[in-house]
């Protein structure tokens, strides 16, 4: 692992080398770990899956979906960027632009 990039609701996201194909990936993981739920662990099987079954130019591609251990993973395309959260944190209106204050 290379460093985190970001934490979300249900997962936290790495930047990290895939070592037998020396590339950069963004390595994500359940958020509670060896703790995930049965519900945790299925929900982010099928985000995984989801995911995976998309083809888009503006959609991150999944590689790999596992487990090792008792850690959930998920292998995703890395790239170099702003984070999408931090944009639209960015964007949103203040509530005083809102109330026009």
């Amino acid at each position: 692992m290379i460093r985190e990039i970001s934490r979300g609701g249900m997962g936290i996201v790495f930047e990290a080398r895939q070592l037998d194909l020396d590339r950069r990936v963004a390595l994500k993981v359940i958020k509670s770990g060896p703790r995930a739920s049965e519900r945790q662990i299925g929900r982010f099987v099928r985000e995984a899956k989801s995911a995976a079954r998309l083809n888009h130019p503006g959609i991150v591609r999944v590689f790999d979906v596992g487990q090792t251990g008792d850690l959930f993973y998920m292998i995703m395309e890395y790239i170099k960027g702003r984070s999408l959260a931090r944009e639209i944190r960015k964007r949103r209106p203040s509530l005083r632009q809102v109330l026009d204050l």
